[in-house]
């Protein structure tokens, strides 16, 4: 995932230009909410039904049922995609030409504009702002992501597997809707930081939330307020580093950004764990992630206009 994610970031901006560039970016990420939707339920009554099956524990054919699509999918890849748009058999000359033409046209601005060497990018003050910012998103989304199943579990302790991924996906399906239309209307608007800003508050009121409400309903609700500003988030935070990022600069900036950043995925699981340790209960950490998360409304809005702003190609 080190290499696969960045890569596939900086390869969207081959093919889209920064004014669609939030939608195409959550129509690629709103697959984690829809393996949210599908894989755990999936997940779930496989590990329930499957233990013990050919000799095999629960976690092992989970590790080889849904281990071995992705590997063959990694194949296909490699002879499916092209490169950039103009290796693109599937596309007409004409297109070709229009799309290279466009690409062409926005990456011109963003030399002239800025003009960042790769070093210039590893120094770039706004770089590691958004560095800072995408620890704090890190943060909260591999927390989520880890210990959902044990939240829900924890307020609905009747429920075996299966029960508990049908309830994880109401989260998840809530945030699939919520970040296309995130992703759709920054697009149309051209504003990107209150776009993640909100998102951001939105996920910090509903850790803030769980860590007060007893009614399970209630509880599930929350969660799914933290997984709508977490996963929205993402998709738009991901066209800033190419609003003022071009070539070998754009490749290393957002390798850099989600390599530092994405330490916040060692981070969030065990500020949870840890505090639940030592106090016995979540309070205590989803409290912590709620003040993370409002640390990431205040970075958000730290970005300068002039970096996210759109060209008009």
């Amino acid at each position: 995932e080190a290499g696969f994610f960045p890569g596939i970031i900086l390869y969207l901006t081959y093919w889209f230009t920064s004014r669609e560039r939030a939608w195409a970016v959550s129509c690629f990420m709103v697959a984690s909410p829809i393996n949210g939707i599908l894989g755990g339920p999936l997940s779930g009554a496989i590990m329930q039904f499957m233990d013990g099956v050919g000799g095999l524990s629960g976690w092992q054919w989970l590790f080889l049922l849904e281990g071995i699509p992705a590997v063959i999918l990694g194949i296909v890849t490699l002879f499916y995609l092209t490169d950039r748009p103009e290796l693109a058999g599937w596309l007409t000359a004409d297109e070709r030409t229009w799309l290279v033409a466009r690409m062409a046209l926005e990456e011109k601005y963003k030399q002239d504009r800025h003009g960042l060497t790769l070093l210039n990018a590893f120094t770039d003050h706004r770089v590691w702002l958004l560095i800072a910012l995408y620890f704090t998103i890190a943060i909260g989304a591999n927390a989520f992501g880890f210990y959902l199943p044990k939240l829900i579990k924890d307020k609905f302790p009747e429920q075996r597997e299966f029960q508990i991924g049908l309830l994880a996906a109401i989260p998840n399906l809530c945030a699939a809707v919520c970040m296309i239309l995130n992703g759709i209307h920054s697009d149309r608007s051209g504003e990107r930081r209150w776009h993640i800003a909100l998102p951001a508050f939105l996920a910090a009121l509903g850790w803030t939330l769980t860590a007060w409400l007893d009614d399970p309903a209630f509880y599930l609700a929350a969660l799914a307020l933290v997984q709508m500003g977490i996963m929205s988030m993402l998709p738009v935070f991901w066209t800033l580093p190419s609003s003022f990022l071009g070539g070998v600069a754009a490749a290393g900036g957002i390798a850099l950004i989600n390599s530092i950043g994405n330490l916040g995925g060692f981070v969030g699981p065990n500020i949870i764990g840890q505090l639940q340790r030592i106090s016995g209960d979540f309070t205590s950490g989803v409290i912590a992630l709620a003040c993370i998360l409002t640390l990431g409304v205040v970075l958000a809005l730290c970005v300068r206009r002039d970096s996210v702003r759109r060209t008009n190609s």
